[in-house]
């Protein structure tokens, strides 16, 4: 079966306890726990010095104006975004205002309307007119026509003869 391990109750942890478990130590440990301590102070030592390092501008930085993406064209636009055309960094606020500018000219060329709307509007205004005019001359004829003979049509109406069978 497994062994069970015993537990050692220290009570509360007071600054004298610490003390009394650390001096049980062995040497080597507190070596290794001075060399460890001694190479982060080393560490932190770097860090403040690479923060008081000024860093140096990258010369082939990006510097675009929002007034001059806008005469800029869309593929040279597309280019700067993927690296292609611009070896160097670019500024987040360079990059957004690029990709604002790309998403204002697609919103503009999606906005247009298709080539066969002006065309179909034309065509449909025509046919309602002629509609119209073909609506107003059968109103006027059934309206105003002064038939004149109208009997000399009914005589030639044919005339079911009685008991006769079909032919």
């Amino acid at each position: 079966m497994s062994e069970e391990k015993n537990t050692i109750k220290l009570g509360k942890l007071t600054l004298e306890k610490v003390k009394e478990i650390s001096a049980g130590l062995d040497k080597t440990n507190e070596d290794h726990n001075a060399q460890i301590n001694n190479i982060f102070d080393q560490s932190n030592l770097i860090k403040e010095l690479e923060l008081k390092i000024p860093r140096i501008a990258d010369p082939n930085f990006l510097d675009i104006k929002a007034e001059q993406l806008s005469s800029m064209e869309t593929n040279y636009l597309q280019k700067l975004l993927s690296g292609e055309n611009h070896k160097g960094a670019i500024d987040p606020a360079t990059l957004t205002l690029i990709s604002n500018e790309l998403l204002m000219r697609q919103i503009k060329e999606s906005s247009k309307p298709h080539w066969t709307v002006t065309p179909t509007f034309i065509v449909g205004c025509i046919a309602s007119i002629l509609a119209a005019i073909s609506i107003l001359v059968t109103i006027y004829f059934s309206v105003f026509y002064n038939a004149v003979d109208n009997k000399k049509h009914t005589g030639q109406s044919y005339t079911i003869e009685k008991d006769s069978s079909p032919k």
